[in-house]
């Protein structure tokens, strides 16, 4: 449509994790549920100019640029953590360019509860609670006919005459009968051609009927979920196919809930095996459909849309799980579900929540331990729990009951190779961390996360000890609390001058930080890095940059702990295997790494990893033919990634450095595809 004097021109901004320049972008889904709603209304159609959406974080005088050139009447800002200061910046540079342009704010991120919010942010209109599309195109139609009165459209937030007003409960759409990725063709398939890769955000239905305290999904808590028709979703997954969409992000609070969603994965296989396309597929399961999980699951591994399926434990104590409402399947019922998925080759990645009312340090570690014990500890995923503005946990209520004390932190930089670019204020939203309640202090806290960070750098990301944590499990039935209890106790009694003892004071010291300053504990390793690193991640690299030390106070404890095993020529020999299978600035993939003599541990571990069911001591270590020994040769990261280890390859000390900093955190930073910094093609030579 031609541009008119008289049209209502509306601008979209809702930037998800691209960047100006990045490679790979997400569709600007919300732009098009908003359009093709308000688009069924022929007078809308008519009078309205869309303008192109802001999907993409870019420089604020590039947008004001174009703003300048293009006057808006409304703007619609979609916000979440990752972009709301962001977004603020977009609404106060549009209210100063256009002080009558009507600015509209909605997603999660709004606080419905601040009574205060638009003294805050005297720049914005009105909040949209909830979905946007029928309260946006009711504001469109006021707007158009010079009739704007917010209270008579349900599910409005706005200010008058200095006083917070409500309009009522939202309205929810029940009528889905709009596409948005047809309707908006044009402007998807533009985008599609400028990029390597695009992902789509899809919906198959709206809505979760559960009530975590933590969660706010889309603020579509408690409700009853809403199905999409199918005659809309096979439209929408054709188009995505034939367009060449390469990731779909189903954004269902429970995909799996249905037994239409396995039909659903059985489609999408159908179109890729037809079209090539989409590559991969990315969803939230089910909380309590475990058969409907594992067959989505095992449909899309078949196709290898999926390299692994999330298993959202939270937390292991009914104590802590009936303090945020979280209805859950059995323990059992999950981990047999994980470990036959296993049995397949797929990966299961746990996730567990710290900090939580409930918690402390003995049931979070018991948590850990038992996902340790389900043997898929490779990929444990561990966060700190955090107040979203509106979720359950957020009201006043709540955090009284159970005496929340929080501290207001800069995120974690997500976009870590933009940090020599952008500041990171200009996107993220202050976060609420939970460190404090009725169950935990917050030098209880400061345990836990030292604790998580021990664990992730021995055994599930880091993978210092899991080699001797897995042979004790397996071979002597020491279970893994057994085991790290000890170790870790040992380890802390060391002298102050011991080498890990310099680092876990580190890491202490920074986890207290975190208490108090609002950048939280992250680091720059090196000037040449360009990017900020956790204290898990420090820690790690302290250990491992100086590891003979570290392994060398490690095999006294191991010896003095574990000698009643009689087992010291297996630990030598283990010893050797664990320490040199770390990856370190001093390998050079041209010669490969020596392992290991005497024990094959290559094929003690491949049957360790891929055990399924309880675990009792059933292996033990075959020895290697005279002469032969273990070597890895590898060259770069998994499959998935790829990164190479080419640090070697110049002969500058402090490049080297900082390049195997950023082939090692890179991985870590995708740990949830790539499990330890542990070599991974290991072959017995002679």
């Amino acid at each position: 449509m031609a541009k008119t004097d008289d049209q209502l021109k509306i601008l979209i901004s809702q930037p998800n994790f691209g960047f100006l320049g990045d490679s790979s972008v997400h569709l600007p889904y919300l732009y098009a549920a908003l359009k093709s709603y308000a688009n069924r209304d022929e007078e809308i159609r008519d009078r309205v100019l869309w303008y192109e959406p802001l999907f993409l974080f870019e420089n604020l005088a590039n947008i004001e640029d174009r703003l300048r050139r293009n006057p808006v009447d409304i703007l619609g800002l979609s916000c979440y953590v990752w972009n709301w200061n962001f977004q603020m910046q977009v609404g106060e540079l549009v209210k100063r360019l256009y002080p009558d342009c009507m600015i509209i704010v909605g997603g999660p991120q709004p606080d419905w509860n601040d009574k205060k919010f638009f003294n805050k942010y005297p720049f914005v209109d009105a909040i949209v609670r909830q979905e946007g599309e029928n309260p946006f195109k009711e504001i469109i139609k006021a707007k158009i006919n010079n009739c704007l009165d917010f209270q008579k459209i349900p599910g409005i937030f706005y200010q008058k005459n200095g006083e917070w007003q409500d309009s009522g409960k939202p309205e929810l759409i029940h009528d889905f009968d709009y596409n948005p990725f047809v309707e908006c063709s044009d402007l998807f398939k533009k985008i599609i051609g400028q990029y390597e890769e695009v992902t789509a955000i899809w919906e198959t239905n709206r809505g979760c009927p559960y009530s975590c305290s933590f969660c706010d999904w889309g603020s579509a808590t408690m409700q009853k979920t809403r199905l999409l028709p199918m005659e809309r979703l096979e439209n929408e997954m054709e188009w995505m196919s034939l367009n060449k969409v390469h990731t779909v992000m189903i954004n269902d609070a429970n995909f799996g809930m249905f037994s239409r969603d396995v039909e659903i994965a059985k489609r999408f296989v159908e179109l890729k095996k037809r079209n090539g396309y989409p590559k991969k597929i990315e969803f939230d399961s089910a909380k309590m459909s475990l058969e409907n999980n594992q067959k989505i699951a095992e449909i899309l591994w078949s196709a290898q849309m999926i390299s692994k399926v999330k298993i959202p434990w939270q937390h292991m104590s009914p104590v802590v799980l009936s303090a945020i409402k979280r209805k859950e399947p059995s323990v059992e019922k999950k981990a047999r579900v994980a470990q036959s998925l296993q049995e397949k080759g797929l990966r299961c990645r746990p996730e567990l929540i710290m900090g939580m009312p409930g918690d402390n340090l003995e049931r979070y570690k018991s948590s850990v331990y038992q996902i340790l014990e389900f043997n898929f500890s490779d990929t444990l995923r561990t966060n700190f729990m955090l107040i979203l503005p509106n979720a359950p946990a957020a009201q006043e209520a709540y955090r009284k009951k159970w005496g929340i004390e929080t501290v207001l932190k800069s995120p974690a930089p997500l976009h870590r190779q933009y940090e020599n670019q952008f500041n990171e204020d200009i996107f993220y939203s202050d976060v609420e961390v939970v460190v404090g309640c009725s169950s935990y202090s917050k030098k209880d806290w400061v345990e836990m996360a030292s604790f998580d960070s021990l664990i992730k750098a021995f055994h599930s990301i880091g993978g210092l000890t899991k080699y001797l944590a897995y042979y004790f499990r397996f071979s002597h039935g020491v279970e893994f609390s057994a085991f790290y209890d000890e170790l870790i106790d040992k380890l802390r009694l060391l002298p102050e001058e011991s080498h890990f003892q310099k680092s876990f004071s580190i890491l202490n010291k920074r986890r207290k930080n975190y208490l108090m300053s609002r950048q939280g504990d992250y680091i720059q390793p090196t000037p040449e890095v360009g990017f900020l690193i956790g204290s898990t991640e420090e820690f790690y690299l302290n250990l491992v940059t100086e590891k003979e030390m570290f392994y060398k106070d490690l095999m006294q404890i191991i010896l003095s702990s574990f000698g009643y095993l009689q087992c010291e020529e297996h630990i030598r020999s283990l010893f050797d295997f664990q320490k040199n299978s770390l990856i370190t600035v001093d390998y050079d993939w041209r010669q490969g790494q020596w392992l290991a003599r005497d024990w094959n541990w290559r094929e003690y571990f491949t049957k360790t990893f891929a055990h399924n069911g309880p675990i009792k001591p059933i292996f033990m270590p075959e020895p290697l033919n005279q002469g032969h020994f273990l070597k890895a040769t590898d060259s770069h990261s998994s499959y998935l990634l790829k990164v190479p280890y080419d640090w070697s390859e110049t002969d500058d000390k402090d490049q080297q450095y900082s390049q195997w900093i950023k082939v090692t955190l890179d991985q870590w930073n995708h740990w949830s595809v790539e499990g330890t910094r542990l070599f991974r093609q290991i072959h017995i030579m002679s």
